[in-house]
């Protein structure tokens, strides 16, 4: 049985329909802890405020490549790329 014929069944269409926002909370949810305890410093509702200047440099250099492709090239950028560009900007800054 191929997957393109599970999706013609209603309870299928309704179990993706119904994930699909969990997912994407899982998402937020992940991503916004990572950047209040890596970017902030906030890991816990207690502790005091560090911003972490490396990771700010990263995140803005991300976000301004990100955009000025899309600008420049008007394409989407692959999320592979910002991964290793991400990787590569770590080792980079974490290094020295």
């Amino acid at each position: 049985m191929r997957i393109s014929n599970l999706i013609k069944y209603k309870g299928v269409k309704a179990f993706l329909a119904g994930i699909r926002p969990c997912v994407v909370g899982l998402i937020l949810s992940t991503s916004t802890t990572l950047f209040l305890s890596n970017i902030i410093g906030l890991a816990n509702i207690n502790d005091e405020l560090s911003f972490d200047l490396k990771g700010i440099i990263i995140f803005a250099s991300l976000l301004v490549f990100t955009i000025l492709s899309k600008l420049i090239f008007k394409k989407k950028v692959s999320p592979i790329v910002i991964i290793l560009i991400s990787a590569g900007l770590g080792l980079l800054l974490y290094s020295l």
